[in-house]
């Protein structure tokens, strides 16, 4: 077969591949530029910072991606400076800024963003934000307000509904322990800040922000008009004096996988129907969406418009097809008895055929009680009846429906809300089981559902983009090993946290697990080849087999390097492995698993080529069969292996 696909486009999705980063040296901290970002500030062997980076938000919230150009860098053992510019350009926001971002000896890393708006637009943020690590949950710090008093404050245990999180606002200057009589302080010019709980939007951070939320937005910034801010950290404390300089970070031989013990169901998925898409999923399609052991596809129905009964119908075809039921989503009116009335009246249609009813409120955050009262009342005991929301946890953590009038609680999860590098693809894997805990503390005892999963936003905010180009919807990972290895982390994250089950993604498509044979709607960009699944479906085929059974809790030395579960049923167990990095990475299996001989089937940029064009081939084959020696498996770049064990 001749090669159509470069090892960028396998591994990422794209022929540029992203900035891998330069590490740099403050004194006692050491970090990485990458993309114009400070990115993991380390004291020692713990992350103080995990980022510092200039946004520009439009009126609609959609983050304006920015051209950088001229970056200088000059270190030495006195420290480092760092100038750039970027230039951010899209629909009608244009604004330009430079950077100046300078670490010093004692520690102290200094961050200046100033710059200029070509035109007057609105905005929602433009300026400087900085991430704090998820691991400060519960930890207490200390602000100081605007108005010169000094506080004690704490850090959020569960995800704080409330933005700014209470007591975290404006301020100037935070501070909080990193170690032993050492705080590090982050101090703010410019602008008032308060911090919100990222996490809310499955961020595994906290977020120091300016323009703050009590100020109507969207704003407008007018052409000329010039925003400076600046954001100094800072070591404090009687150990600060004694912090040595801090050695290069030298790169990780193996990352260690080891069994802790724990137990849990393999959690039940489904796929959402994909929009837009044909009515009907072909035969080729529909055997591998049954291959791939999907329990239901999500159908999503517009009660209060024309159709829903024709896209209701065709679900359900599409279901049937593959051997899977429907999870219908209702997106209800304010007054919905009549049109339940009329779903109940075709009941011979989807009897026994609905997973569940997911009932939403059109035009509202999360789901209404009276929704739900008159769902039940119509639809009650065909199929569970539940709520949630189909935006983000920050909608439904603030708009609460009532937890005694649901069989089951659903949140939609996605990983790519502020920023879309693959570094934040990998760690917001840590905010999923932020949410999917605090989902279960808020609605105790409820049966937690995900749906759907998916890279980016599903909602359209502002004018589409221009024909030929990425819908905000969808991400080139999407058909990319990276896009492989990330899901079995999302399934690993879902099912430790006990949910119930997760509908990911779609059936074909920009937002699927294969391509249609009429190939990408975007070519030029989305480069998935015609008729042949993404390296994801081979994820969901691999954990087919073991439907209905449990999965073990495995752990990992370098959680943000390589993973794995471990699934059992009947007898028989299988080890998923994974490379979440764009580099080699040899893996130590569990020793209670070993085992003499055992042979890994991996999928690689060397394979996976032909294991998308021909799936069951490569499944059945040899192709990419790896025998581990002595308890080492090495895997390529995003690499995913399984091996029976």
């Amino acid at each position: 077969m001749n090669e159509t696909l470069s090892r960028n486009v396998l591994l990422h999705g794209t022929e540029i591949a992203p900035d891998g980063g330069r590490e740099l040296r403050a004194g006692p901290l050491r970090m990485v530029l990458g993309d114009g970002q400070v990115r993991r500030v380390m004291l020692g062997g713990r992350e103080v910072v995990r980022r510092i980076y200039g946004a520009v938000r439009d009126g609609f919230w959609n983050t304006v991606p920015g051209e950088i150009s001229g970056m200088r860098v000059v270190e030495g053992d006195w420290g480092f400076v760092v100038k750039f510019r970027s230039e951010h350009r899209q629909f009608e926001a244009d604004f330009t800024w430079e950077a100046e971002i300078t670490g010093s000896a004692d520690g102290t890393l200094r961050y200046v963003f100033e710059g200029r708006a070509g035109r007057t637009f609105a905005r929602n943020r433009i300026g400087l934000c900085v991430l704090h690590p998820d691991d400060l949950a519960g930890a207490g710090c200390e602000v100081e307000h605007v108005s010169g008093e000094v506080a004690a404050r704490v850090f959020p245990g569960l995800v704080d509904p409330m933005q700014p999180v209470r007591g975290l606002h404006d301020f100037r200057a935070i501070r909080y322990g990193v170690g032993e009589g050492v705080e590090l302080e982050v101090r703010c010019e410019g602008d008032v800040f308060e911090i919100e709980d990222q996490r809310n939007w499955t961020d595994a951070s906290f977020k120091t922000y300016s323009t703050p939320q009590r100020i109507p937005l969207p704003g407008t910034i007018r052409e000329g008009q010039v925003v400076r801010q600046v954001v100094t950290v800072r070591l404090l404390g009687e150990g600060a004096g004694g912090l040595t300089a801090a050695e290069p970070a030298g790169a990780v031989g193996e990352v260690a996988l080891r069994l802790s013990g724990g137990e849990v169901p393999l959690v039940r998925y489904g796929l959402g129907v994909a929009v837009p898409g044909a009515r009907v999923l072909t035969e080729v399609e529909a055997g591998r969406v049954a291959q791939a052991g999907v329990a239901w596809l999500r159908v999503d129905l517009d009660m209060s418009g024309e159709g829903w009964r024709e896209t209701l119908g065709d679900g359900l075809v599409q279901a049937g097809s593959c051997g899977a039921k429907v999870e219908v989503v209702l997106h209800l009116p304010e007054e919905p008895r009549g049109v339940l009335e009329m779903l109940r009246g075709l009941e011979s249609a989807w009897s026994g055929r609905v997973e569940r009813w997911l009932v939403l409120t059109k035009g509202k955050p999360a789901t209404s009680a009276a929704a739900l009262t008159a769902a039940r009342e119509v639809l009650g005991g065909t199929a569970p009846v539940g709520g949630g929301t189909d935006a983000d946890f920050f909608q439904l953590n603030n708009n609460r429906p009532p937890a005694g009038l649901m069989d089951f609680v659903s949140v939609p999860l996605r990983p790519l809300a502020h920023q879309f590098d693959e570094e934040t693809l990998f760690e917001n894997l840590g905010g999923q089981r932020h949410v999917l805990r605090a989902v279960a503390a808020v609605f105790p005892g409820v049966p937690v559902h995900v749906s759907p999963v998916s890279f980016r936003t599903r909602a359209q905010k502002g004018p589409p983009m221009p024909e030929g180009q990425m819908p905000a919807q969808a991400d080139v990972r999407q058909m990319a090993l990276a896009g492989a290895a990330w899901l079995l982390g999302c399934l690993k994250a879902v099912g430790e946290t006990g949910a119930a089950g997760v509908t990911l993604f779609q059936t074909t498509g920009l937002r699927g697990v294969m391509e249609t044979a009429g190939g990408s709607a975007v070519p030029g960009v989305f480069r998935s080849l015609p008729g042949a699944v993404y390296p994801c479906w081979h994820v969901l085929a691999a954990l087919a087999p073991f439907a209905g059974g449990v999965m073990r809790v495995v752990e990992s030395s370098e959680p943000l390097m390589a993973g794995g579960v471990l699934v059992e049923r009947d007898g028989r167990r299988r080890l998923l492995v994974m490379n979440e990095t764009a580099e080699r990475r040899r893996v130590v299996i569990p020793s209670e698993v070993r085992g003499a001989g055992l042979r890994f089937k991996v999928l690689d940029a060397s394979v996976a080529e032909a294991a998308m064009v021909g799936p069951e081939a490569f499944v059945a084959g040899e192709a990419g069969v790896v025998v581990a020696e002595d308890g080492v498996v090495e895997l390529d770049g995003y690499a995913v292996a399984w091996a029976d064990c």
